[in-house]
């Protein structure tokens, strides 16, 4: 999600992503650890923290992008494509 918004504070990627802002947490100390992403503080705010993909984690997407794309084509063939929009949509909301 970092690749498509830009940085984003943990708890409006909690938002987006769907997931419960402390299961966010550990996540997110595995991605640190592993330099996915980073964390960097707020200019103005010095409480506030900004998550952001880093090379490794785009280069980790592009790794991975032949086999999300086959993932997501096997699930649209079982679906079919106008269920797979749907779901898609809401996954969106």
């Amino acid at each position: 999600m970092l690749a498509e918004t830009g940085p984003l504070e943990a708890i409006e990627l909690a938002n987006r992503a769907l997931i419960l802002p402390t299961s966010l947490t550990r996540i997110i100390k595995v991605l640190e650890e592993r330099e996915f992403i980073s964390r960097n503080k707020v200019k103005d705010d010095r409480r506030r923290a900004l998550l952001a993909i880093s090379p490794s984690g785009v280069a980790l997407i592009e790794d991975l992008a032949p086999e999300r794309t086959a993932i997501y084509n096997a699930i649209e063939k079982a679906m079919g494509p106008s269920n797979t929009s749907a779901c898609s949509t809401c996954w969106k909301a």
